[in-house]
Order: C-alpha cells, then structure tokens, then sequence
C-alpha cells in the first residue's frame, strides 16, 4: 500500500526502485546514492501545503532519521512531468542551490507509470524546507527587501533569469526572519544583462527600492564573483 489516507502517500524505494538523481549526501543519515537498502521510506503529507503550475507541494519526512523536507509532485496535465525535470535541471545548473539564497535540491526521482502503482509519469523533488510562500511584500522591512532583490540578482548572476518574480516565488521563515527565492521553474538562461532585465526592474518596483539602491545590491553581488 503506498497511499494511506491517514498518513499520506509513503514510498518504500527500495520495493518500488526509481531512478534517482543527486543524492541525499547533505544530509546526515543519507552518505550515499538511495538506491539498496539504505533508501529511505519517503512520507508525504496527506493534504498539499501549496499548488504550483502543474505540480503538488508536501511537507514530507525522510525516514531513518524524520528529516523534515518539501516534496513537489506532478500532476497529470500536459508537460507537467517534464517541467518538474526542468526544474531539476536548474537547480543543477546553480550547484544544487544557491547558498543562503535558494532552497537546496536534495534529490530527484522519477517512476514511469508501468513500474509504479500510479497512472502517470512521476516527477519528484525534494527541497530543503526553507519557510511559507510570502502573500505580499507589504510589511516587509527595507533589509528583507533588499534581501529579495539581492537573490533575484545572485540568480541572475548564476545564469538564469527568473520570470515570475512575485511575492509567492520567495519564502519567509517566521522563525528566523530569514527569506529565500524559490521557482526556478520559471526560470530560463540569461541571454541579457541585468541592466537589460526587465523582471528585475518590475521586482525593484514592486519591492519599492529607488534606482541608486538597486545599483549599489548589483555593485555588492558583482564583487562577490
């Protein structure tokens, strides 16, 4: 049984093997590929915590261990699965993640559906749970906001260009106060500079920085390549 109402849906990889991509090694009960007897029995919520384009959001435990992780499941509308693969992609293409900015992708598996008890192809992605997707950016503090632009421009940096820049693509930690960029999904390859970004410029505005103070964050995040 992989799905309990009570419970959530829960995958004992190593009876239903998939094909794995990265690996769990940033985290301390997990040194190696998840692939024999050391893979993990992966728990899903039983309610989604958030609906993206295309795709489910869980909150989800790795066991050994009850990691705490975010889990981002396809749905079965058309280029769902492939986009979850994309997305993948660019978190390959920043190393895993952007330290302090984005979420970490711990791993990736996928089923196709003649393997697996499901009537689809399955993408899977398993992030580092940073925090809520922000519903405005009113009441944020100038540092915070500052924060958030600076992460657009260190993605920019780190060849992509996010294209959907509003406040549901951030996160907030009301523990920390901490903030993260998320959505890399919606993000493609840099084929301009950032003077020629107008998705930075629609996020300078709507996060209320005057021009001087956008220039001096692209100064700061331009020394620190």
């Amino acid at each position: 049984m992989w799905f309990n109402n009570d419970v959530g849906l829960i995958l004992p990889v190593k009876d239903y093997p998939p094909v794995w991509k990265g690996n769990f090694a940033s985290l301390p009960s997990y040194e190696r590929q998840p692939n024999d007897e050391t893979a993990p029995l992966v728990v899903l919520s039983p309610k989604e915590i958030a609906e993206g384009t295309g795709c489910s959001v869980f909150s989800a435990t790795l066991a050994p261990g009850e990691v705490s992780v975010v889990a981002k499941i396809n749905d079965d509308s058309l280029g769902a699965f492939e986009a979850l693969l994309r997305e993948s992609e660019k978190y390959d293409l920043v190393g895993g993640g952007i330290d302090g900015a984005t979420p970490r992708l711990l791993g990736t598996f996928t089923h196709d559906a003649e393997t697996f008890k499901y009537p689809i192809e399955t993408a899977l992605l398993f992030l580092t749970d940073e925090g809520d997707p922000l519903l405005s950016f009113a009441g944020l503090e100038k540092p915070q906001r500052e924060a958030l632009y600076t992460f657009a421009l260190r993605l920019h940096q780190g060849g992509l260009c996010h294209q959907d820049l509003r406040p549901g693509s951030f996160l907030y930690n009301r523990s920390t106060g901490q903030v993260r960029i998320i959505g890399l999904g919606s993000t493609s390859v840099s084929d301009h500079t950032l003077l020629e970004c107008g998705c930075l410029e629609e996020l300078r505005i709507a996060l209320a920085l005057t021009a001087d103070e956008a220039d001096k964050l692209d100064m700061e995040v331009s020394s620190e390549t």
